[in-house]
């Protein structure tokens, strides 16, 4: 095609025909194929101009063999004849020139002579003036709302929704057509701005499928903001901002507000992820994910660490229910690219986090198979593409994209045998003959590209177009289309806007339509699209034909059946009473104190449960030592008096006389449970919670919770609460233990004292609390 590289080896092999025994051999033949019309990758390399010098140097190297065929190929077996016979037009005569190397207007043939077509042209849609003043809270890069790129975003998704509502696709041969789906719409810019973000978001608000952005950076991506938050977490636990971040992503599932009651007051040094714990009750998800994760960090790959983000946490799910299919491309691809960073590297948790996010990492979303859902890409990243509709919106803007008075590195042939330069050229003011001849080659290379990469944007519709654009396009962009490339009138002559503004002008069926709302004039050339027949639904009462069929919904229109949804309970959740209770009986909530006894009650329980959960294992010779430790590095919160009263509580607990029986070697501390237990075998309730002591022994299943109320009860005036709690343990382990005895035992810190539990007493409790939440949820 057009690659100086590889034609510099196809040539090489061919030179081959003409030497020595090769030149008598007839057999020897070359075949390329190649259309300067279509090349539009310069910042790849590609030179139109190679094809044609090389087509002339074999030309001259076949001639003692023979003549070397050069047929055109101007049959086209996708586009209708109206469309080819507007793209012919739109570059005829001068408008051709830099197209192909000789500047002859390109003609085609359609190979669907019957096809319809239908070419639209909205006239631009003027911006408007932005506001001089702003509300102090909305963002300072907020795009104005009235920029005309804006508007146009909003007029082109409301008219694919239109024709996907209302317009018929006409088939190639008569009788063929069918309504417009979302999949036959190509939507096509020269670059992902304003005007491509913007429609992408309107088509969404719009309601119609539509496939995203073509080529995706990975930290751009809120799939992979959200995984990365999951990572760093998981990397260190005290980043309380992607911890935060975390929490409010689909994975965490924690709300705005939620957020705010975890963070809000912390008190110095108090990190986020320790009110997440301690608040486990409420945020079961979040606290089991980030328990979860930070176990799995010191061991697992990058790669295992996502999985098991996306797989056993539900992430994929939740990712894309909540972003989008589109988001299913950014999360495949951080995938691919945590193997390829293992394979590069040795695969720690930080060097992969660091990798993604200095890498600027890409991925290309396969658009050939988006299925049926809108496209809207670059006009580069849909060569070899083509649709029934293509929309092209941005046509505006003028060929080359440096500003002003910036540094260009331009290339200048040396004369002779003299190698090629490479000019730093500043201003134009400051240009020399050498210099300027430079940028004007730069120039006539740059609006050649230009219509060609307009050419291949035409030349992807089946049957219909649409052009339009954003902006107030003055009289001096006009150009002159026989002015010689390198110049501002040949630049400006090759604006796509003007290019098709000239086609739809001088065009004999050109005429003018009802504009959509905020478009100034509208013109079409073609018949008018076929519109969808509504649908005919028989009278309440009659019955159908024979040949009368009514339609049914699709499946995704109907209503999903109600579902009964299980009851998801958390045992400790059943103790309301249990933090009142904890506190000092003194205070009650009518007293403005009652609220600060409570947290002083809670850190006071957490400290004594964190104590009780690692001193046992520890000799007891070191055990009050490490208890000021472990609370002072767990707990920074607590004044000196608070770790005194917890450690000094712990202490009596591991002093008492039935110690060895709760805290027997084999005994597991702060055992996880949950499943779906409880008396009801049809719908039992779901729960997860933490034994504070589990016994398993082959004689029996000992479970122990512990309570740091200030004045325990009598055994015999156990809160209905505790017993609730006990109850929801002892059905679990019940069932996990069918064939062991169950035990159910209170722990009082304060006094210390173990009481044990009737479980007859505790189920029922479990029973009745399981009846009041079924019918407060109903």
């Amino acid at each position: 095609d057009t690659s100086p590289e590889q034609w510099a080896v196809i040539a090489a092999i061919a030179a081959e025909f003409h030497a020595g025994e090769s030149a008598r051999d007839a057999t020897r033949t070359l075949f390329a194929v190649g259309d300067e019309k279509q090349s539009i990758y310069s910042f790849q390399g590609a030179d139109p101009a190679v094809f044609a010098e090389r087509r002339a140097g074999f030309r001259s190297a076949f001639a003692p063999h023979g003549s070397l065929a050069e047929p055109a190929l101007e049959r086209s077996f996708r586009s209708a004849p109206g469309i080819l016979a507007f793209v012919d037009r739109v570059f005829a005569g001068e408008a051709a020139a830099g197209l192909v190397s000789d500047g002859q207007a390109p003609r085609h043939v359609a190979h669907h002579a019957e096809a319809p077509a239908t070419i639209d042209f909205w006239a631009a849609i003027p911006g408007e003036k932005a506001e001089q003043e702003t509300e102090w809270w909305e963002p300072v890069d907020r795009p104005n709302p009235g920029r005309a790129e804006i508007r146009l975003a909003h007029r082109v998704a409301a008219e694919i929704a239109r024709m996907i509502r209302e317009d018929m696709l006409p088939g190639r041969e008569p009788g063929n057509a069918r309504a417009v789906a979302p999949g036959d719409v190509l939507v096509l810019v020269r670059r992902r701005g304003l005007l491509f973000h913007t429609l992408v978001r309107r088509l969404k608000a719009e309601g119609v499928p539509v496939a995203g952005a073509d080529r995706i950076t990975l930290v751009e991506e809120l799939a992979v903001q959200d995984l990365l938050a999951a990572l760093k977490v998981a990397a260190n636990r005290d980043d309380d901002l992607a911890l935060a971040c975390l929490l409010r992503s689909p994975l965490g599932g924690v709300s705005e507000a939620g957020l705010f009651d975890l963070a809000h007051g912390r008190e110095p040094g108090e990190r986020l992820w320790r009110r997440l714990l301690a608040a486990e009750a409420t945020y079961p998800r979040a606290a089991r994910l980030l328990r979860d994760i930070e176990a799995a960090a010191d061991f697992a790959r990058p790669y295992e660490l996502l999985e098991r983000l996306l797989t056993r946490h539900d992430g994929r799910a939740r990712l894309l229910t909540r972003l989008g299919g589109e988001a299913e491309d950014a999360i495949d691809e951080l995938l691919t690219q945590s193997l390829a960073y293992e394979a590069e590297a040795a695969p720690s948790l930080a060097g992969f986090i660091d990798w993604v996010e200095t890498g600027a990492l890409e991925a290309k979303r396969q658009m050939g198979e988006a299925g049926g859902e809108v496209r809207v890409m670059t006009v580069h990243g849909a060569k070899g593409l083509e649709a029934p509709i293509v929309v092209l919106p941005d046509t505006l803007g003028k060929p080359g994209g440096g500003g002003p008075g910036r540094p260009t590195l331009l290339p200048v042939r040396g004369a002779g045998n003299a190698p090629d330069l490479m000019l730093w050229v500043e201003g134009k003011g400051r240009d020399d003959a050498l210099a300027r001849k430079a940028r004007d080659a730069a120039q006539a290379r740059e609006t050649a590209e230009f219509k060609r990469l307009l050419y291949v944007a035409l030349t992807r519709a089946e049957s219909r177009l649409l052009i339009c654009g954003a902006g107030s396009p003055s009289e001096s962009t006009v150009g002159d289309p026989a002015a010689p490339l390198g110049t501002k009138g040949a630049a400006d002559a090759a604006i796509w806007y003007r290019m098709a503004e000239r086609a739809v002008a001088g065009h004999p069926d050109a005429r003018p339509i009802e504009p959509p709302e905020g478009v100034p004039e509208a013109w079409r050339i073609g018949a008018d699209p076929p519109r969808q027949a509504a649908t005919d639904t028989p009278a309440s009462g009659s019955a159908a034909g024979e040949d009368e069929r009514v339609a049914s919904p699709p499946l995704w229109l109907c209503r999903a059946a109600d579902e009964p949804r299980r009851l998801r309970i958390t045992p400790s959740a059943l103790a309301p009473d249990d933090l009142v209770a904890s506190a000092d009986p003194a205070d009650t909530s009518s007293s403005p104190a009652a609220p600060r006894a409570r947290e002083a009650a809670l850190r006071h329980g957490v400290a004594v449960h964190h104590l009780l959960e690692h001193l046992p294992s520890l000799p007891a010779a070191v055990r009050e030592a490490a208890g000021t430790q472990l609370l002072s590095e767990a707990m920074p919160m607590l004044d000196d008096a608070d770790r005194a009263a917890a450690l000094k509580e712990a202490m009596q607990v591991l002093a008492a006389p039935f110690v060895d029986s709760v805290f027997a070697p084999g005994s597991i501390a702060e055992a996880s449970i949950g499943g779906p237990f409880g008396a009801d075998e049809d719908q039992p309730p779901l729960f997860l919670g933490r034994i504070d002591r589990l016994i398993i022994a082959p004689g029996g299943v000992k479970a122990i919770d512990y309570k740091t109320d200030a004045r325990p009860p009598a055994p015999e005036n156990i809160p209905t609460g505790y017993l609730a709690q006990l109850g929801a343990y002892g059905a679990a382990l019940a069932r996990i233990y069918p064939d062991r005895p169950v035990t159910l035992a209170l722990l009082w810190t304060a006094i210390p004292r173990l009481d044990t539990v009737n479980p007859r007493h505790a189920q029922a409790a479990f029973d009745a609390a399981i009846k009041a939440q079924r019918h407060s949820a109903a």
